[in-house]
C-alpha cells in the first residue's frame, strides 16, 4: 500500500468536490422551480459521483463507503470512506461551515485522511505516522490541561433517521449539555463533524462530543486528530469505533476527565 499516492489522490479529491460543491452552491440562490433539499441533494450525490468514479478508475478493486449511495464491498483490504458534503443543513443556508472528507482505512486501520472546508479555503490532511497538516503546514491540538477553560463543540441536535432517534439523540446531548457545562468554558454546536473535529485538531477547540456518528462522517477526522496529538475514544473510555455510537474526540490532556463527567450520574459543581 503507497500511502503517499492515496493521501495525495485523498487530498486531491477532497478539494476537487469541494471546489464542486462550492460552484453549486452558488447555484443554489438562484433555484425557484426546485425544493431547496433537492439541490443539496443533487450537490451531495454529484461530488460523491465525482470521487467514487475517480476512485474506481484509478483503484478498481477498492472498497468504498459512502454516504449517498450503496458501499461497495470488494473484499479489498483498502476501504475508502466518502462524506462527499457533511454540513448540508449549513452548506444550505451559505454557513460557511461545512465540508468534503476522504479517508483511507487498511484492514479496518485508518491509515489516510483529507478534510476539505471549501468555504474556509482550509485543507486538512493525515497520515497515519506522520502527523497533521493545514494547508500543508503542521498542527498540533491545544495543551489546555485544565476542564475551566475548554471550549467543547457537540453534535446537533435533531439528527436522526426517524423522529424516534432524534428524540434519543436530543435526550442525551441535554443529559450531558446538563453535566458538562457547569464544569467547562463554551460548549458549541457548528453542525458539521468534520470540520468540529478540524478544529479540535488545529487546536481552535479542546474537545468534540458526538450521541450519533456515522462511519462517513469521522474516519478521516479520527486520524486528523490523533495525527494532531489528540485522543478518540468512545463515551466509556474503549477504542474509537468507526461503527460506533458515540465518540468523544479531544486534545488528550482533558480527554479522562472529560469524559468522567459526561458519563457521571449527576453533575458536579465547583
Amino acid at each position: 500500500m503507497d500511502r503517499a499516492t492515496l493521501a495525495d489522490v485523498a487530498t486531491e479529491l477532497a478539494v476537487s468536490a469541494g471546489t464542486l460543491a462550492l460552484d453549486m452552491q452558488n447555484g443554489v440562490s438562484r433555484v425557484r422551480e426546485k425544493g431547496l433539499k433537492d439541490v443539496v441533494t443533487e450537490a451531495d450525490e454529484a461530488c460523491e459521483r465525482m470521487i467514487t468514479e475517480s476512485i474506481m478508475r484509478l483503484f478498481p478493486d477498492h472498497s468504498t463507503v459512502t454516504e449517498e449511495s450503496p458501499s461497495r464491498r470488494t473484499g479489498s483490504d483498502i476501504t475508502w470512506y466518502i462524506d462527499p458534503i457533511d454540513g448540508t443543513v449549513n452548506y444550505s443556508r451559505g454557513i460557511p461551515v461545512w465540508g468534503v472528507s476522504v479517508g483511507v482505512a487498511w484492514r479496518g486501520r485508518m491509515e489516510v485522511g483529507a478534510i476539505r472546508l471549501p468555504a474556509l479555503d482550509e485543507t486538512y490532511t493525515a497520515v497515519r505516522g506522520e502527523g497533521a497538516f493545514l494547508n500543508g503546514n503542521p498542527i498540533n491540538v491545544s495543551a489546555t490541561p485544565s476542564l475551566d477553560d475548554v471550549v467543547m463543540a457537540s453534535g446537533d441536535f435533531n439528527v436522526g433517521a426517524d423522529e424516534e432517534q432524534q428524540n434519543s439523540i436530543n435526550r442525551l446531548n441535554l443529559v450531558m449539555f446538563g453535566r458538562v457545562a457547569p464544569r467547562i468554558k463554551r460548549i458549541k454546536c457548528f453542525g458539521a463533524a468534520v470540520a468540529e473535529s478540524a478544529m479540535v485538531a488545529s487546536g481552535r477547540i479542546e474537545a468534540y462530543l458526538m450521541n450519533s456518528y456515522h462511519p462517513w462522517d469521522v474516519a478521516a477526522a479520527s486520524l486528523l486528530v490523533t495525527e494532531a496529538g489528540g485522543k478518540a475514544s468512545r463515551l466509556d473510555g474503549a477504542p474509537f469505533e468507526l461503527d460506533g455510537s458515540a465518540a468523544l474526540f479531544s486534545n488528550g490532556t482533558i480527554h479522562e476527565d472529560l469524559l468522567k463527567v459526561l458519563t457521571s450520574d449527576s453533575a458536579k459543581h465547583h
